[in-house]
């Protein structure tokens, strides 16, 4: 998932809504399982002038960035699918996003809280702890 976001960055394009329901994945030739990211509908080229005002929230609220989540649009650059990125692997590790709430609580703790680690929450759980 990160070489195929990466591949989007190295030619101009961020994706503004990296979600798990965003990825995609198949079998290869092997057996194996490859991941896609899919649906670029809110992507733009960052070398074109954004037509996406600041202010405007546009993406997937559980797995946005803190300056996504304040609408500063013409801010975003590829950090910020970076920061959807892990709030994904985030979710696909621990099963549940890194906030949870209503709308404003999950905004709110977007801009103004850390996210916990998965292995201390888990750690607390089972009892174990893993290297």
């Amino acid at each position: 998932m990160a070489e195929g976001l990466q591949e989007a960055h190295k030619i101009g394009i961020l994706h503004r809504d990296v979600n798990p329901a965003n990825i995609m994945i198949e079998k290869d030739e092997k057996g194996e399982p490859k991941p896609y990211i899919m649906d670029f509908g809110l992507a733009k080229e960052v070398s074109e002038p954004s037509v996406t005002q600041d202010g405007m929230i546009m993406g997937t609220l559980y797995y946005m960035s803190p300056e996504q989540s304040k609408g500063l649009n013409q801010k975003l650059d590829r950090r910020s699918d970076v920061y959807s990125l892990g709030a994904t692997l985030y979710e696909i590790l621990s099963g549940k996003p890194p906030f949870t709430g209503n709308f404003i609580e999950v905004l709110d703790k977007i801009q103004n809280q850390t996210i916990k680690k998965i292995r201390s929450s888990h750690t607390k759980r089972c009892g174990k702890h893993y290297n």
